[in-house]
Parts: C-alpha cells; sequence; structure tokens
C-alpha cells in the first residue's frame, strides 16, 4: 500500500529521519517540492488509515509513530545526496520566514526538525549544518534574547567550513546577526564593524544586485558613522 502512494513513501522518509516531535504540513509541503497539495492530503489520510502516522489533534501537524520510525532506521540509510536536498529545502522555508513575528509561532513549533537536521548534516555538509544553526537564532531574535543569539552563531561558525560561495554568505548574515546582538548588548563601535564587515562581504556576492535588507544596512552603517563624526566634533 505505501509503495502504490510515493509520496506517503517520501513523507514517512522525511519523518523517520526528522525529530520526533510533529511537523507542520506547512514544512512537510516544502519538503516535498514535487507533490501537489493533492498528493500531500492523500498520503497523509492514508498513513494515518494505515496506522504508520498521527495527527495531533486541532491541528495540522503530523508525527510517525515511534515504532514505525525504529524499524525504518535499522531497514534504511538515507543518501547524503538526499539528506543534503532535504536539508536545503527545510533550511529555505525557515529562511523565508525567520523576520515575521506572525510567523514566529510556526516557526518554534518545527524548531526540533531544524535542530535534528543541523546536527544530523554535520558530516555530510558543513556550510548547510552550519546554515540551519543560524536559523535556530532566529526565536531568541524576536524575543530580544542577544545572549543566547551569540551562543547559537558561535556554534554555527565552529560548523561553517570555508570555500564556496554559499559560505561566504552565510559569513556575511553571521556578521551581521552577531553585530545586531552586540549592538543589544551596548557593544555599539564592535556592532558597527561588524555590520559593516558583513557589508563588504555581501557587497562581494551580489554587486549592485542589493536586497531592501542590504540597503537598509547600508543606510544604518551610514547612519552610525555620521553620529561618530557629529560626536566627536
Amino acid at each position: 500500500l505505501v509503495r502504490k502512494a510515493p509520496a506517503l513513501s517520501d513523507v514517512l522518509a522525511i519523518l523517520t529521519w526528522s525529530a520526533s516531535a510533529p511537523m507542520s504540513r506547512d514544512l512537510l509541503q516544502a519538503l516535498l517540492p514535487d507533490a501537489s497539495p493533492l498528493d500531500l492530503t492523500d498520503a497523509l489520510e492514508r498513513g494515518q488509515g494505515l496506522r504508520l502516522l498521527r495527527r495531533v489533534p486541532g491541528t495540522d501537524r503530523y508525527a510517525i509513530h515511534r515504532l514505525v520510525a525504529e524499524v525504518r532506521r535499522k531497514q534504511d540509510t538515507p543518501s547524503p545526496d538526499w539528506l543534503t536536498s532535504t536539508g536545503h529545502h527545510l533550511a529555505d522555508w525557515f529562511e523565508e520566514i525567520r523576520n515575521e513575528f506572525e510567523h514566529l509561532d510556526a516557526y518554534e513549533a518545527n524548531l526540533d526538525h531544524l535542530e535534528e537536521w543541523a546536527a544530523r548534516l554535520a558530516s555530510v555538509d558543513a556550510p548547510l549544518s552550519a546554515r540551519l544553526t543560524w536559523l535556530q537564532a532566529y526565536p531568541s531574535y524576536h524575543r530580544g534574547q542577544p545572549h543566547q543569539i551569540l551562543d547559537l552563531i558561535e556554534k554555527a561558525w565552529s560548523r561553517l567550513g570555508d570555500g564556496d560561495a554559499e559560505s561566504e554568505s552565510l559569513q556575511g548574515h553571521l556578521l551581521h546577526d552577531e553585530g545586531y546582538a552586540r549592538g543589544a548588548l551596548g557593544e555599539h563601535s564592535r556592532a558597527l564593524a561588524l555590520r559593516e564587515e558583513a557589508l563588504a562581504i555581501r557587497k562581494r556576492a551580489l554587486g549592485d544586485n542589493k536586497t531592501a535588507e542590504e540597503k537598509k544596512n547600508d543606510n544604518l552603517c551610514e547612519k552610525h558613522r555620521s553620529k561618530k563624526k557629529n560626536t566627536r566634533a
């Protein structure tokens, strides 16, 4: 029956290698880009009917039954390519909603999966593991917890490899967010230096194609520079 529903097989694979916590349907859909919403609905209904999956009452969150996951882990080993591909889809979903407070509940509800995949990918794809670790800091950003942000940024740096463009882009994010946290702790000179370093990396990576966020950061750094000049005068 599982073989007759390819999307169900994919759902089971994702939940087997994710954290034991339930996963939201939105995130599941993001991790299954080739499955239509109808395919996913069919897979989730079949999975519940076969007692392979359970739905958290009153929510749109699903988990694989513990014994099913244990058996699958003993019988199968995921390929590095599959782990990396799934990890990128996971990171993209979290990164897209990270700055929006209205999505914080959904973000935190799926945070266990972000942590699980960051650890799982540490020996498979170091830059991706670092990216997933960096993304764990955003609930602390919304809750005004700079020390927690710094702890996760330090952990992300420790997992980051060197060399490729993705690493350089992530370095810019890490420096920028460390600058935010340092500023929140009153370390304004250090915060400015970190943000300027982040901007230099992003300019190298993006050239003149700046996003709204990069332009905002340019203005912020210029504002700080002007303030320092006026204070010295």
